[in-house]
């Protein structure tokens, strides 16, 4: 366990970042390897050449590989415990390293698991969450310069990069690509700009057109409406929003953030589906919503009862599991 919380900063000790955190230092501190902007300022993409790539990314990029695949074993090696587990969830995902790391470790997971089985094991459908403290992604593109881009995320998510994969091959494969992606533990202030952005990016690659995989789906669970505090591992303001403001304030959010990062297609894009297809295109295939940090049961029954007035009490109270 870290002696500070770096779920919002990822200031990770060697060797999954450059060092440790230190509350006493009077100097910025930074979770990038890389000391100089390698490419021009104006890209922002997945790939850097693997000769600008710092041996501490690469080593970091395994040992975080590493841990997430270890853990992953614990469960799966258990078929008891893997056949009651519905979904695996990577959350509170703070650098785009780890996001890579998590799916080659997914990969080798199949790999491995798959050997064992005669190739009829099945990974659970699985997710990563990312954080966006003030809105931004944590991660610096180089020690003292701008954080990456949404885009950049969710490309990081769906996309292959072979520099940093050890087992490119599986990694890049449409099999390793998460059921889902999104965002938890960030204020819903942040939501409209974070959503309308990734809606925009899985718009433009074209997952399903691409490489024939499902539409992924959108998670998004915020905190209470709070900052933390990592070096007293409190929270700033130790009340949340009220539940039913928290939820107006959530779901008003996800549907500015879809309606802006959706799409709507004319004839003179040369767009060739049906009519009923072609006017409106949304790149997602559901929605998982919910809460996080300080979002209380109260919270979740506002939720509950917006999405589902009919209902007349809360799900959890019903037994009773939604399904679409």
């Amino acid at each position: 366990m870290l002696p500070y919380a770096q779920e919002f900063d990822a200031i990770y000790p060697p060797p999954f970042g450059p060092y440790a955190f230190d509350p006493r230092s009077t100097t910025a501190q930074t979770n990038s390897f890389i000391v100089h902007h390698p490419r021009t300022p104006e890209k922002d993409t997945i790939s850097i050449p693997s000769s600008s790539i710092p041996s501490e990314e690469l080593a970091s990029h395994l040992a975080l590989t590493d841990f997430h695949l270890r853990r992953l074993r614990v469960f799966a090696e258990d078929e008891g415990t893997w056949s009651r587990i519905d979904l695996v969830a990577f959350e509170t995902t703070p650098l785009l390293r780890e996001a890579k790391a998590i799916r080659e470790a997914v990969a080798r997971l199949q790999s491995e698991m798959d050997d064992r089985n005669g190739g009829s094991w099945t990974m659970k459908p699985w997710y990563i969450s990312f954080v966006f403290p003030g809105g931004n992604c944590p991660e610096e593109r180089w020690v003292g310069g701008p954080k990456y881009g949404i885009r950049t995320i969710v490309e990081t998510a769906f996309l292959a990069d072979t520099e940093t994969s050890s087992t490119s091959s599986a990694w890049a494969s449409s099999n390793n690509l998460p059921f889902g992606m999104g965002v938890n533990c960030t204020e819903p202030k942040y939501l409209p700009k974070v959503i309308k952005e990734m809606s925009e990016t899985l718009l433009s690659l074209d997952l399903k057109r691409s490489c024939g995989a499902s539409l992924p789906w959108l998670v998004v669970y915020p905190n209470g409406g709070t900052q933390y505090d990592v070096i007293h591992r409190t929270w700033l303001d130790q009340s949340s929003s009220p539940a039913d403001t928290w939820a107006d304030e959530v779901l008003q959010a996800i549907g500015t953030g879809m309606a802006s990062g959706t799409r709507v297609l004319s004839k003179e894009e040369g767009d060739l589906r049906p009519p009923e297809e072609a006017e409106f295109r949304v790149p997602w295939a559901g929605i998982l919503i919910g809460g996080c940090c300080k979002a209380s049961p109260a919270h979740i029954a506002a939720l509950a009862n917006r999405l589902y007035p009919d209902k007349g009490t809360p799900l959890r109270d019903r037994g009773e599991r939604v399904t679409q």
